[in-house]
């Protein structure tokens, strides 16, 4: 198996990519620690030295992984060869500011400044799915992602639905007061107090003999056999049309329905084509970007191994001509 792995054409410490994100998912706020930086910086120098691949590591490590402020300055004074800064308490998640950590007046301004400026200026989301794969390959990163959008949308903070719904172009429900339909608004209302529906009244279906003999109920119960006659007779009418001319206007309602269906799926195809079209579009244009990108970050990184590898030279240059001019009489201008 091998020890190193490759992001972006890059050569990087396996082991210490893996632990680095171990740190990451682990017990704690997500963030690497003093602590972490320095058992990193630890298992870097295992070998006694620390060559360029482990530097770059670490460097990436820096530049990519979430990590607190102390752990920050720490491996930036360790990768530059500098004195660590003084031992300051790490801020905890959530946790309060003391007195002299607040924010002065120039803070605020810059801040409120800046919070300014991005409300003015449109949301632009730089991304390349087809290229960037560090959310499924450098570890921690997935957790670390989802971390960020939880805390987003924790200050979703809508004053009112109104306004939320007006914020997205969209229009507020209207008026359902139903003034001019009393019958809806006893039935909302009954649906509202929870109150059973009244069951219709079938007496009147009902064929009845007379009580008594009185000719008023007589003439009411022959009434009401006249009622049920005519009733009767103009259900079967209804049938015979239905039997006529239901199955034809059935049969025109499905012609039409299938067209309907045929047209909606012809533009269902042409739009899921035209998507598939960007897509292709989109993942070629993004690959051929992708080698171009892939060498400039190489001779990025390429730059910045240099530029650490000399910085730390001279570093050791300067402590070696300190110690020098401490021992001997070395002239000023060596």
């Amino acid at each position: 198996m091998s020890a190193f792995k490759q992001i972006k054409g890059v050569k990087y410490l396996k082991a210490l990519l893996e632990r680095a994100g171990e740190m990451v998912t682990g017990k704690g706020d997500g963030r690497i620690s003093k602590e972490d930086a320095t058992n990193l910086w630890t298992e870097a120098n295992k070998k006694g030295s620390l060559g360029a691949c482990e530097r770059r590591t670490l460097q990436y490590i820096l530049n990519n992984y979430n990590c607190t402020d102390a752990a920050r300055k720490s491996l930036e004074a360790k990768l530059s060869g500098k004195d660590e800064p003084e031992e300051e308490a790490e801020e905890e998640a959530g946790g309060a500011m003391d007195v002299d950590e607040q924010p002065n007046a120039s803070d605020l301004a810059a801040a409120a400044s800046a919070i300014e400026e991005e409300a003015s200026n449109p949301v632009f989301i730089d991304a390349l799915p087809y290229v960037d794969n560090e959310y499924t390959e450098m570890g921690g990163m997935r957790q670390y992602v989802e971390k960020l959008i939880r805390q987003e949308m924790a200050k979703f903070q809508p004053k009112s639905t109104e306004e939320y719904l007006r914020s997205v172009g969209l229009s507020t429900c209207t008026d359902l007061s139903f003034k001019d339909a009393p019958l809806v608004a006893a039935e909302l209302q009954r649906i509202e107090d929870g109150k059973e529906m009244e069951q219709m009244d079938m007496s009147r279906y009902n064929l009845e003999p007379p009580t008594d003999q009185d000719a008023a109920s007589w003439r009411a119960a022959v009434d009401n056999c006249y009622s049920q006659t005519n009733h009767q007779s103009i259900r079967v009418e209804n049938l015979e049309l239905a039997s006529q001319h239901a199955a034809p206007a059935w049969k025109m309602y499905n012609d039409h329905l299938e067209v309907t269906h045929k047209s909606i799926a012809g533009a269902l195809a042409d739009t899921q084509e035209a998507i598939e079209q960007l897509n292709r579009k989109r993942k070629l244009d993004q690959k051929q970007g992708e080698q171009q990108l892939r060498t400039l970050e190489t001779q990025w990184t390429e730059v910045t191994a240099n530029n650490l590898n000399i910085d730390a030279a001279c570093q050791t240059l300067e402590k070696e001509l300190k110690r020098l001019k401490g021992d001997e009489d070395v002239p000023e201008d060596l």
